[in-house]
Formats: structure tokens, C-alpha cells, sequence
């Protein structure tokens, strides 16, 4: 199990990673507080069974790899699998946060608060004059705010990615929702 165990994408199906473990453990952690004692134990045990999982594909991996490159080790099926059920049962029973449509909203509004803030340290940086008061606290701050955005932004892609791809909910409503025949059909042709 070489280097092939660490690509993305396969022959273009999506291949869950440690990225999107790690991704899809950040939005569950912090949104624990809006779950039940009894949610939370459930997903506890469905994020534990995936953790062992991984940590089994990892052990499969030469050493090389695992210590330089951790989470870019490709899950196995078996681990996938239990990705797949903590990823439904979460959007099972708060849709409205850790469903796909919920993660895009959030991934978009952080994409834009990332976009705004870039904008505004380069408009600062340009247009106000080195003289300005404070000029040499406020372009450093923005500049350090806008990639300080960029790590939920990443977070909530990666997370909404692998709920995309994962939840059998939104592959049975992605799938109804193309006519047959038409699912290699390329857009705009």
C-alpha cells in the first residue's frame, strides 16, 4: 500500500480521507451543545467505531506516509462505511446544521467573510496613506483576520464535501433529481 492509498480522487469518485474526518469532527464538536445527552452518546460511538477504523487503515500504511502525510491516508470501505452512518445519523437528527445544504450555507457565508476581509486589507494596504494613524496595527491585523477565516472556510468545504458524497439522504435527492441517461452528460452540452 503505497502512494495509491493517498490520492483524492480515483478514477472521479470522490475518496474520503482523514481531511474530511477531521473536518466532519470540528462542525460535530462544535456544535455539540445543541444535542442531546442521548444524540451525543449516539454519536460518540459512531465517531469512536470510525476513529478505530482509521486508526486500522493507518497501521496499513508504510511508515513514511503515515508520519508525513496522515490525514491524506485514504479510508478504507469498512471506514468509510462508518463515516457514512456518523455523517447520515448527524444530518438525521440536525439537519438544519450538519446537513449538506446547512454545511454549504455556512461554508459559503465564511467563503464571503474571507473574501471581505482580503478586500479590505488590500484596499487599506493601498489606498490609506502610511501616515494614517494606527496604519501600521490596522493592514497587519487584516491581513492576519483574513487568513484566520480561511481555516472554518476550509473546514465547512471539506465537511460539506464529505457529507455530499456520504449521505445516503442526499444521494437519494441528488440521484432522483437527474433525468436517466443524462448522469455523464456534461454541463452546457
Amino acid at each position: 500500500m503505497s502512494l495509491l492509498y493517498v490520492r483524492k480522487h480515483s478514477l472521479g469518485e470522490y475518496a474520503v480521507d482523514g481531511f474530511d474526518v477531521n473536518a466532519v469532527g470540528w462542525v460535530l464538536t462544535l456544535n455539540a451543545r445543541v444535542l442531546s445527552q442521548e444524540d451525543r452518546r449516539v454519536l460518540y460511538g459512531l465517531w469512536t467505531q470510525l476513529l478505530r477504523g482509521q486508526t486500522e487503515d493507518k497501521s496499513k500504511v508504510d511508515w513514511l506516509i503515515r508520519w508525513m502525510l496522515p490525514r491524506s491516508i485514504r479510508l478504507s470501505e469498512k471506514s468509510t462505511g462508518a463515516f457514512a452512518k456518523l455523517v447520515d445519523r448527524m444530518a438525521e437528527l440536525r439537519p438544519e446544521r450538519f446537513g449538506y445544504n446547512a454545511l454549504r450555507k455556512r461554508r459559503d457565508a465564511w467563503l464571503l467573510q474571507t473574501a471581505l476581509s482580503f478586500l479590505c486589507w488590500f484596499l487599506a494596504a493601498k489606498f490609506l496613506p502610511n501616515s494614517f494613524p494606527l496604519f501600521r496595527e490596522i493592514v497587519p491585523t487584516l491581513f492576519v483576520m483574513s487568513f484566520a477565516c480561511l481555516v472554518p472556510t476550509m473546514t465547512l468545504w471539506r465537511a460539506a464535501a464529505a457529507v455530499r458524497h456520504l449521505s445516503a439522504k442526499w444521494q437519494l435527492t441528488y440521484s432522483a433529481a437527474i433525468p436517466r441517461g443524462s448522469e455523464h452528460v456534461m454541463p452546457g452540452k
